[in-house]
């Protein structure tokens, strides 16, 4: 048997299905960033709405558009919040913004959740943030 195997390229466009996870991760994301972030066709979910909560109350902007969302992010600079985030049901969330929360200067910042997200370890996650001086 023989197969003739000839170049060619392939080309196109492939929509790619909202995600809970990804769109979690590109708020926050956008919530660091420098300048406006845009997510065009965001899962729209508890979850990530939790983590846009999360993001306006470290200083991110938010504005909903026809196709999704625009941020307009804190280019790394959290200073001087006092503030609680209830970041829901969502594991995710509350375990990036843990990290985020981090960065702040001058500030109180708790984070918080639902009673089975207040259940689930995040010890290890704190610890390792607390060795690198947070």
């Amino acid at each position: 048997m023989k197969y003739l195997i000839e170049k060619s390229k392939l080309e196109g466009e492939v929509e790619i299905p909202a995600s809970k996870s990804h769109t979690v991760r590109a708020v926050m994301f956008a919530t660091l960033a420098g300048g406006i972030s845009r997510i065009i066709e965001p899962l729209d979910s508890d979850d990530t709405r939790s983590a846009v909560k999360a993001g306006a109350s470290l200083g991110a902007s938010f504005d909903r558009t026809a196709d999704g969302w625009i941020i307009q992010g804190v280019d790394g600079q959290i200073n001087g919040l006092q503030t609680e985030i209830d970041t829901g049901n969502s594991g995710t969330t509350i375990r990036i913004a843990t990290g985020v929360a981090a960065l702040a200067r001058n500030s109180d910042i708790t984070l918080t959740g639902d009673e089975q997200i207040q259940n689930r370890p995040i010890g290890q996650l704190v610890a390792a943030l607390n060795r690198l001086g947070a």
